[in-house]
Parts: structure tokens; C-alpha cells; sequence
């Protein structure tokens, strides 16, 4: 509970000086420190954009490494947009159907506000959400199976392949075997699937629902258990910033 005030002191402190201190107009738009701790885990502020073009940067990467390069999608989503850090690293957004979708009502007012050239919707935390059927070509999401239990995962992957078109990509983060071994985790990974569930409830450091905690995936299971949803055409070991592992998915065809 003192560290969960404290932190609250920060956010206040630091927010305040923000407003007072002299804007420069050469630093991009930031969210406040609340949201870019949320997002970012981290208040501080080059590292929140650093992070959000390096991401970009790497899906960028995987998509020229399956020869498809960005300019050829027409209808892109950000699934758990959060202040759009990474979305707005996207060339041209105002040529292209860009849209942001997260559960943080916050952030995504925060992002029509200051990220124009796509269009941002606040989601519930349950599917389905209200696109079309097989109406998006190119789907990220970066640090949201990484935090989900395995029945909102499987929820949201089933959705997900409702959305994508035939041919279209999906490429989703999680925490792999590398993330585990540089935070010096032990988790058990036996089962090929662990979620942790830290029970808190009021004082949860990062202002987002109880539900949303810390998921661990093992490359094997990702293999068995998403192939249910998807095609994988490729899993990249530290494919996001070097970091995360990056699934590469695409729609079945049928049967």
C-alpha cells in the first residue's frame, strides 16, 4: 500500500511540473506520466517513444522477412492500442484505415486527442468487438496475450481469426523464454502455459482491472494451442525490441 501512494504522489508531482515546464514543440506528444506508466511501465518519457518506434521497427522487420511489406495492407489494427506509442510510428496513417482498440477508456481518449490519422475506440474487456467479419488485413498486439489468462487469450485469438481475411497477418507478443531468463523469473513452465495472478484489487500499481496480470507462454504450447485459431507461419524468439518473442499467424483456410 505505501509504495502503491507513493507511486500515486509521482504521478501527481510530476504531471504538474509537466504542465508548468516550458513545452517544447521538437518532443512529440507524450501522455501523462499515470498513462505512460501504465503503458510504459516507466514514467519516463524518451523511453515511452523509444520503445514505441523499436517496436514498430520490429514488426516492420517481420513482415519484409514474409514479404509483405506494410504499404501493401489497407485496413490495419492495434489490438490493445493503449496510448498508441507504437501505432503512431505507422507511415502514412492518414492513407490508410488505421484503427486503435484498447479497454483503457483513458488512453484511448488520450490518443483522439493528440495521434490524428487514425480512428481509436474504447473496447470491453470481453469479445466480440463491433468489426466486420474477415475485414482486416493486418492485426498487431503487443503486450496483451503477454497479461491475459488462458480463457480470455483463447477468446480473444478466436476473435482475432473472425476479424483477419483470408491471407492476412496477425502478429501477437508473449513472453517467452528470454523475457523469463532477463528478469531472472522461475516460473514452471511444464505446463507450456502459466499466468500469474498477483490477487491485488485496490491497490494494483498500473490502474487496470484485476483480470489483467502477467501471462507466460513456452514456444511449444503457442505451437499446439494457437494453431487451433491460426496458421503460424513463423515464432520469433526476441522478435519485438529484442525482447518479447513475436507470433506470426494467419488465417486457416477451410477445411
Amino acid at each position: 500500500m505505501i509504495s502503491y501512494l507513493a507511486l500515486q504522489f509521482r504521478f501527481l508531482f510530476l504531471g504538474l511540473a509537466e504542465k508548468l515546464g516550458t513545452k517544447n514543440e521538437k518532443i512529440p506528444a507524450i501522455p501523462s506520466p499515470r498513462l505512460r506508466y501504465r503503458v510504459h511501465g516507466s514514467t519516463e518519457p524518451y523511453g515511452y517513444i523509444e520503445v514505441g518506434k523499436l517496436s514498430w521497427k520490429s514488426i516492420e522487420k517481420i513482415l519484409a522477412n514474409i514479404n509483405r511489406p506494410i504499404d501493401g495492407f489497407e485496413n490495419i489494427l492495434d489490438f490493445g492500442c493503449g496510448t498508441g506509442r507504437v501505432l503512431r510510428n505507422i507511415p502514412n496513417r492518414d492513407q490508410t484505415n488505421i484503427w486503435g482498440i484498447d479497454i483503457d477508456s483513458a488512453a484511448i481518449h488520450w490518443c483522439q486527442k493528440h495521434l490524428p490519422g487514425a480512428r481509436f475506440e474504447h473496447i470491453d474487456s470481453n469479445p466480440p468487438t463491433h468489426f466486420d467479419r474477415e475485414s482486416l488485413d493486418l492485426i498487431f498486439s503487443i503486450s496483451v496475450f503477454t497479461h491475459l489468462d488462458e480463457r480470455r487469450q483463447d477468446q480473444w485469438l478466436e476473435e482475432m481469426s473472425r476479424l483477419l481475411r483470408p491471407g492476412g497477418i496477425l502478429i501477437a507478443s508473449v513472453h517467452g523464454d528470454y523475457h523469463r531468463e532477463l528478469h531472472s523469473r522461475e516460473v514452471d513452465m511444464k505446463s507450456g502455459f502459466v499466468f500469474n495472478d498477483s490477487k491485488r484489487r485496490f491497490f494494483k500499481k498500473d490502474g487496470l482491472p484485476q483480470f489483467y496480470q502477467d501471462a507466460h507462454h513456452t514456444k511449444q504450447y503457442v505451437m499446439e494451442s494457437w494453431s487451433r485459431y491460426f496458421t503460424i507461419i513463423d515464432y520469433v524468439e526476441r522478435g519485438i525490441v529484442d525482447h518479447h518473442d513475436a507470433v506470426v499467424l494467419t488465417k486457416k483456410r477451410p477445411a
